[in-house]
């Protein structure tokens, strides 16, 4: 039974308050309902690969996590052809350090063994804050897990508005559902629905991995002033740098060998980036990691001879660029753990021109499937 106190407050309360919250509630169940109408296909990619991992993480002997670059240039159904590996590319758009973190984590605690992972970590993205992806967090992480982050990150104003967007679908989705309706008064499709249903086919498909086809119109042209890509100073976001740390330890706890990938990008893209600099300072970051964890190994893929036709953007592979680099990854991993100085767990892939013809020759035309939709919209 209800007591006196308690009803007499319930009916103080005004019904236009209690009309209210009921609204509130009909509308956010009803945004939450139609989320992959109002998503974008590299935001989907974070609830999908979140939900996958428990799934397929306990199968797999390699697993490869970290951001575009490796999404759409690491092609698991290549590396399994040339080794004993079952493998499963967990790799986000955009994703950070954090990400990779928990997305491993979940991996362990759903009994997953993997003796090895691939992972790698942007530069631009390491110097990004995880309030670059406040979007896409909600879709990631579960309410605790957003709690741990933005008590890493030591602030309160990140941590709250993570909580509100992952309690309220319409905060996430606003400029979603903004662009929508937008998009209804102007007469064209209001829905991605189909858009983000095709990359989730392409994901199972591909077992995790996004491919693009060739494409003929990009020659190299490279936005020098993207603050981005070329700052003037390049430098490890602490956030960032304290999830690198967790997630090599994690990894060692776990007796698992951690190949951190350097993927090759556009040939001007990387020239300028040595020549200010930025790729020093990144490799000063990044060798006394490989003195302290012993189970990192690097693969260095920058300098190893990939041109432009090889890329559809100035940081992303084409199908035949994330073929070939795939296996040179699968020929590398024989030499994982075999090797203990730090010196010689920094391994230069080798130059791959001599090798392409041989592998177009023998691509298998139905061993992984590409998207054809517009890279005019893809976010890195």
């Amino acid at each position: 039974m209800i007591s006196p106190t308690l009803a007499r407050i319930a009916g103080r309360v005004p019904r236009g308050l209690l009309g209210m919250i009921g609204m509130i509630i009909l509308i956010e169940s009803i945004i939450s309902y139609h989320h992959l109408d109002f998503t974008r296909f590299y935001i989907h990619d974070w609830k999908a690969i979140g939900s996958t991992v428990r799934l397929r993480s306990p199968d797999c002997s390699l697993l490869c996590f970290g951001d575009s670059l490796v999404k759409f240039g690491v092609l698991p159904r290549v590396i399994q052809d040339r080794t004993d590996a079952r493998v499963y590319n967990m790799s986000l758009c955009g994703g950070q350090a954090a990400s990779s973190y928990f997305l491993l984590r979940r991996a362990i605690e759903a009994k997953a063994r993997p003796s090895t992972v691939l992972v790698d970590y942007a530069p631009h993205l390491l110097m990004a804050g995880p309030s670059h992806n406040m979007r896409q967090w909600p879709e990631l992480l579960s309410l605790s897990e957003g709690v741990e982050l933005g008590l890493a990150a030591k602030h309160a104003g990140f941590c709250a508005e993570l909580a509100l967007r992952w309690i309220f679908p319409s905060m996430k989705d606003r400029d979603e559902v903004r662009s929508g309706i937008l998009a209804a008064f102007r007469g064209r499709p209001a829905s991605r629905r189909d858009e983000v249903l095709a990359h989730c086919q392409i994901w199972e498909d591909n077992l995790g991995a996004e491919l693009h086809p060739d494409r003929s119109s990009f020659d190299d042209e490279v936005d020098l002033s993207n603050p981005s890509y070329f700052p003037r100073n390049w430098s490890c976001h602490k956030v960032n740098e304290y999830y690198i740390h967790r997630f090599l330890e994690l990894a060692a706890s776990n007796n698992v060998q951690v190949v951190w990938l350097l993927p090759p990008v556009a040939p001007k893209f990387q020239a300028h980036r040595d020549e200010l600099g930025l790729e020093a300072r990144y490799a000063s970051f990044l060798k006394p990691l490989i003195t302290e964890y012993p189970n990192l190994t690097v693969f260095d893929a920058r300098y190893s001879g990939y041109d432009s036709s090889l890329f559809v953007d100035p940081l992303h592979l084409s199908r035949r660029g994330a073929d070939a680099f795939s296996r040179e990854i699968a020929t590398a991993l024989a030499t994982i753990g075999a090797v203990a100085s730090p010196s010689d767990r920094w391994a230069q892939l080798p130059d791959i021109r001599s090798g392409i013809a041989w592998s177009l020759m023998n691509e298998r035309p139905n061993s992984s499937v590409a998207l054809r939709l517009p890279i005019k919209g893809h976010r890195q």
